[in-house]
């Protein structure tokens, strides 16, 4: 077992070697960067999808307000939003248990 283990390494080109830890120190720094990036983008994805449904839609939808369906489609609103912020700060806070990782 040990003589395989030896052959194994001795073919391994340490250029190779290098090239995959360089690739994995990138890879690991790079989403380090990137993760704060994209969470900041998908927050300003939402921001603008609850100013279009409040600042257009929803007058659409019932044009006089705080009627009784005004309130509900307010409130069904304010229900999803809380909803989808709540599991995607969860999503982005829950730490990962792998080794791998």
């Amino acid at each position: 077992m040990l003589s395989n283990l030896r052959q194994r390494l001795d073919n391994v080109d340490p250029i190779q070697v290098w090239m995959m830890i360089l690739n994995l120190v990138m890879t690991k720094g790079l989403s380090m960067v990137v993760a704060p990036l994209l969470i900041i983008f998908a927050l300003g994805i939402i921001s603008l999808f609850v100013y279009v449904f409040f600042k257009m839609v929803l007058p659409l939808l019932q044009p006089i307000p705080f009627t009784l369906m005004y309130c509900v489609h307010v409130c069904t609103a304010m229900f999803l939003l809380f909803n989808v912020m709540f599991n995607y700060f969860l999503c982005v806070t829950t730490k990962h248990k792998s080794e791998s990782y």
